[in-house]
């Protein structure tokens, strides 16, 4: 394949790119249609938890705008609707809100002075007043809906305005009478779980309509969130520092890291304070003082003196603090409350980060196997949603089949043939139900590791020496069992957790040197707990050292039993981030990237949470060799705050491209690029802006025509599950096999896309990966796609089993979630200015050079 200079600077190739007058702007990309329907693997009946719509709506909707000045959160916004609604008869007409800016009504809204134009509506409510605007938009006529899954029409922003409006029809019922989070209800009979930490689970539901096979489905699924515990401020914080109660909380006091933990945990919390009750008491909290209540002080205006906060409350309220040393919270400029005078209000969702811990607690009470998920549904179907006994869904003819969840055709493909050394007895092998042993395996290929050195981030005491060396011993032994060659004995050292971190690693690197022939190869770092310990280890590692980094719980160092097992996970990302090669596919089973030069390219775009002001990172990784095994990834800062498009696509990929080059000697000829991360309503946007920036840099290189391009949205954040109806078609679970696809029925028939349950679940209900094949030129057909996924996801270096989605948008993933950790603050990272401005003021490093194409994120 030649190319157009490729070896040019990329800051050239970009300025080409923008002078080129390739018209590929004005090119209109169409999204790929769906070639036929996949064959390939064995039959099974499935159930899936979707209702289908049995009589399609009949009428036309009636849509208007519904602004609100100023601008309030959700829980206002209903509050203000349902004024009105009362006010003016809403229900007479059958009119349902959406939750944001829309009134959808099946007779039109009349009012005998403005006819379809309420205008000017002011509102009283509890503390301020609010001008509200309502306004006719249009009459939605649902024969494009109709046409869409009828396979008809195309998709056009009239078909996804019909199908939000009958969204707001099945849900407005449920979010009036129920307490809402995100999409889901949670009915108050529910139980409600506190978890470690503190915060406390609660179970719902959710439903969504969905386009299918020429019908309309409603998907209901259960669904979980957290929240904050309503009580006495003073509890709710000793739970989350692991109190008892607010004495242990009061003799024992909070140390510096947990008002930095607190500030966080409790930034924008309501409370009501109650010493002021019979007037407006509620109050969002800004942060957690550093001073308790007896030495915070302030200047008293009134007083023109400056009085500490358990005073002024003396005075003024005649108030005696009963824990005058703890802190207080800041609710306003100059606003102090102690926190035993504060109430923290209920039902507010915690939009935080989990602990590992809390996380883990979390899918412990949310795992459930596929029947009683089922049962919970079906209970909800009868009990809360009644969809065929609402009056609102009767208004516009709609009709749901209640009695039975949707039976429909899946197939289980084939496994395909993985190869391992050709040591082993047995080189190539079909694994069974998506696993397979390593314990009588040797690795493809072998890396060489000479200079390493072990630091254990703990006491002595807790980590004996002679511990560390007989599991680092074991180590060796399994990795050389393995097929990795390891010649000598690490060096070992111990480092203060809480210390200077680079320089414990800096020392390692000096003194692993045992052959001064060879630079350090990798740092293996004993770790007493997971936590800020480990970014810190690896950001130093990736961008300062240009070392890998291997962390290990020490707890796993003690364990009586499975400690080969451990070795030989340990031993499998050890061998990858040093450049070997675990496991590939057999050659005939994964031609398309073997036949000619191929990339496959993952991408996916970390937003951080919504309290946490760091930009979004976007990571792309690709391929590196015909056998799909092994990657080089980059990533880069969408300055535009939580955008899903990956702004800096070009530069990416181009340096992708050069590195495939240099390790080649060629250019690939074709592309698969998997997304993860969009939603529907961004594919367009996906497909306008990340497949023409990609057409775009082909025509900048190639001299020729560019590689055929296939690029699919990956998406695992959706609400569809299946459930064979004969039990020894599933796992011992209860869950489809690995290789279950399904392609017709609850899918649209135009679309190319298909649902894949790659992976056995350990645990709950197994949730299979939707494909949305985009854009095609390499004119796959549905069983082509489908397999290659399959296969490719039997291919992760960091396991023995078939995982559950690509390993390209796994490894994005990883890439990802590592950067966050390069990030740096400029200044201090808790000032109150940073964080109310919501910018993120502050810079990413790179990944050493020596380290940036190895795959050392595994």
């Amino acid at each position: 394949m030649t190319l157009l200079n490729f070896f040019c600077p990329i800051v050239e190739i970009e300025e080409r790119l923008r002078s080129m007058n390739l018209q590929s702007t004005d090119l209109e990309l169409r999204i790929a249609q769906r070639p036929n329907l996949g064959k390939e693997g064995q039959r099974v009946k499935l159930r899936t938890n979707y209702l289908k719509v049995k009589r399609f709506p009949d009428i036309s909707i009636h849509q208007y705008s519904f602004d609100v000045s100023p601008k309030v959160n959700k829980q206002t916004i209903y509050e203000i609707y349902s004024t009105i609604a009362d006010k003016n008869g809403f229900e007479n007409f059958f009119a349902v809100f959406d939750g944001n800016s829309s009134i959808y009504s099946a007779l039109p809204l009349t009012n005998d002075r403005k006819g379809n134009n309420f205008t000017q509506i002011t509102i009283q409510t509890r503390r301020k007043s609010y001008e509200v605007t309502i306004k006719f938009i249009q009459c939605l006529g649902l024969d494009q809906l109709r046409n869409y899954i009828s396979n008809q029409g195309p998709i056009t922003s009239s078909v996804i305005l019909c199908l939000a409006a009958l969204n707001s029809y099945i849900n407005f019922k449920t979010r009036q009478k129920y307490l809402t989070a995100g999409k889901g209800i949670y009915p108050p009979n529910n139980q409600t779980i506190t978890l470690s930490g503190g915060v406390e689970l609660k179970q719902g539901f959710y439903q969504s309509l969905r386009p299918g096979w020429g019908e309309l489905y409603i998907n209901v699924d259960i669904c979980a969130a957290i929240f904050f515990p309503s009580g006495p401020l003073i509890e709710v914080i000793g739970k989350h520092v692991l109190k008892r109660n607010a004495q242990e909380l009061h003799a024992q006091g909070v140390n510096d890291r947990d008002i930095n933990v607190l500030s966080w945990y409790l930034k924008n919390v309501k409370v009501e304070a109650i010493h002021c009750r019979n007037r407006n008491s509620v109050y969002k909290i800004r942060r957690v003082t550093t001073d308790p209540a007896d030495k915070l002080m302030f200047r008293n205006e009134r007083e023109n003196r400056d009085t500490s906060v358990a005073e002024y409350f003396y005075n003024t309220y005649k108030i005696k603090l009963v824990f005058p040393n703890l802190p207080c919270v800041l609710v306003n400029r100059n606003v102090f409350f102690p926190i035993e005078l504060c109430y923290v209000l209920p039902n507010q969702r915690f939009e935080g980060r989990l602990t590992d811990v809390t996380l883990a607690d979390m899918i412990r009470h949310t795992c459930v196997k596929p029947q009683e998920r089922f049962r919970r549904i079906s209970n909800a179907i009868s009990d809360i949603y009644q969809h065929d006994k609402d009056s609102h869904l009767e208004s516009i003819g709609m009709k749901v089949d209640c009695s039975n969840m949707v039976a429909l055709n899946g197939r289980v493909l084939n496994p395909p043939r993985l190869t391992y050394n050709e040591k082993n007895q047995q080189s190539e092998f079909t694994p069974e139900n998506g696993r397979w042993n390593i314990m009588n395996k040797v690795v493809c290929q072998g890396a060489t590791l000479i200079n390493w050195a072990v630091v254990i981030f703990a006491r002595e005491r807790f980590a004996p020496q002679q511990l560390v060396r007989t599991f680092m011993k074991r180590f060796r032994e399994m990795a050389n069992q393995k097929g990795m060659n390891i010649s000598s004995d690490p060096y070992v050292m111990y480092s203060n957790p809480h210390g200077d971190i680079a320089t414990a690693l800096s020392v390692a690197c000096h003194k692993s040197l045992i052959n001064k022939d060879y630079p350090p190869h990798i740092i293996m770092c004993i770790l007493g707990e997971s936590g800020p310990l480990y970014g810190e280890i690896k950001r130093i590692g990736d961008t300062q050292l240009g070392i890998p980094t291997q962390c290990v719980l020490l707890k796993l160092l003690a364990k009586t039993g499975g400690m080969n097992q451990i070795c030989a996970n340990i031993t499998l990302k050890v061998n990858a981030k040093l450049g070997g090669r675990n496991v590939m596919l057999s050659n005939d089973q994964i031609s398309f990237v073997s036949s000619e030069p191929t990339m496959i390219f993952g991408a996916d775009v970390f937003h951080s949470g919504r309290e946490d002001h760091r930009p979004s990172i976007a990571a792309v990784c690709a391929t590196m060799d015909s056998k799909a095994t092994k990657y080089s990834g980059r990533f880069s800062v969408n300055k535009d705050p939580r955008n899903e498009i990956i702004e800096d696509l070009r530069g990416i990929v181009i340096d992708l491209l050069r590195v495939f080059y240099m390790k080649n000697q060629d250019l690939p000829r074709k592309i698969l690029f998997y997304r993860d991360g969009v939603g529907e309503n961004q594919f367009q946007d996906v497909l306008n802006y990340e497949v023409k920036a990609l057409k775009e840099v082909f025509a900048s290189i190639y001299r020729n025509s560019g590689p055929k391009l296939t690029f699919i949205i990956v998406q695992k954040r959706h609400h569809t599950r299946f459930m064979p109806t004969e039990p020894h078609d599933g796992d011992k679970l209860g869950n489809c096999r690995p290789g279950t696809v399904v392609d017709t029925t609850i899918l649209v028939q135009q679309g190319f896309d298909f649902y894949l349950q790659s992976h056995s679940s350990m645990q709950g209900t197994s949730r299979p990966i939707r494909y949305n094949v985009l854009y095609d030129e390499n004119n796959f057909s549905a069983d082509g796609i489908q397999t290659l996924t399959y296969r490719l996801c039997y291919l992760s270096a960091r396991c023995t089993f078939s995982i559950s989605l690509v390993p390209p948008v796994y490894y994005a993933h990883l890439i990802a979630n590592r950067a966050k950790h390069y990030y740096r603050w400029e200044g201090e990272r808790g000032s109150d200015d940073s964080r109310e401005s919501g910018i993120s003021m502050g810079s990413i490093e790179e990944v050493k050079n020596g380290l940036a194409d190895a795959m050392f994120f595994v």
